[in-house]
């Protein structure tokens, strides 16, 4: 009866403890446990994780023409390279966001990832008005809009756009 239950454990402590790279607190964090963002996280490490927020909020925020550019590229080169990479990518944002509302409601948020939790206290102090749960909603949007077939490029650039507007 238990049996099945107890090898998945088992499997989730293997990967715990075969990375290196995070804590496990915050690997249950990002990937709420399933084995296959888990197996997907093994591949990245801290820098490329803030490199990943940084680029969303940058182009979310409008820093300049070339952080939104890059940004663009870049997400639409893992949209066309690695579905599994560009998920990945969409999930870690999105926990960064949830971390950005817990940190607003003022609820423990202990990840064992020190600069993603300074990040966000940065980014919470800067946009005080920021609307998290429209930001959550528009990549969101983005993502049934590749589902239906839509211009990937013009997809993104709407979520970009609706970004910055929840942003403010």
């Amino acid at each position: 009866m238990f049996g099945p239950q107890l090898r998945g454990l088992n499997i989730i402590s293997k990967i715990f403890l075969s990375n290196k790279n995070f804590s496990t607190d915050f690997i249950s964090f990002i990937a709420d446990n399933n084995l296959n963002t888990i197996d997907s996280l093994i591949l990245w490490n801290e820098a490329k994780v803030l490199e990943c927020i940084k680029s969303y909020i940058n182009a979310i925020r409008y820093k300049n023409a070339d952080s939104i550019a890059s940004f663009t590229n870049s997400t639409l080169d893992l949209y066309i390279s690695s579905k599994n990479e560009f998920n990945l990518f969409f999930k870690v944002i999105k926990k960064f966001i949830k971390l950005l509302s817990m940190q607003n409601e003022s609820i423990d948020s202990k990840i064992g990832f020190n600069e993603f939790e300074e990040l966000a206290s940065i980014v919470s102090s800067k946009y005080t008005n920021m609307n998290h749960v429209e930001l959550v909603k528009n990549i969101e949007d983005f993502h049934q809009s590749l589902d239906a077939n839509a211009n990937p490029q013009l997809s993104l650039m709407n979520m970009i756009i609706n970004s910055n507007k929840a942003l403010n």
